[in-house]
């Protein structure tokens, strides 16, 4: 990483770093994109393994008030 990172200690550990906000925005969109993959994965391991836990929209659904 060529970005500018600013590494704060107290007592001679790090502490917090200090990073562009960019940046900082960066990692959180990867974080969360990051998270959406595994909730993906997970979901589609459980459809794969036939996960009595796992609907089908229209049973989900087939409840719902109707709107109109």
């Amino acid at each position: 990483m060529n970005t500018p990172v600013q590494i704060i200690e107290r007592d001679g550990k790090p502490e917090w770093a200090v990073l562009p906000y960019d940046l900082y925005v960066q990692l959180t969109d990867d974080s969360e994109m990051l998270q959406d993959i595994r909730d993906y994965d997970s979901v589609k391991m459980a459809i794969e393994d036939d996960d009595e836990g796992i609907f089908p929209g229209e049973v989900t659904f087939a409840c719902a008030p109707s709107r109109g």
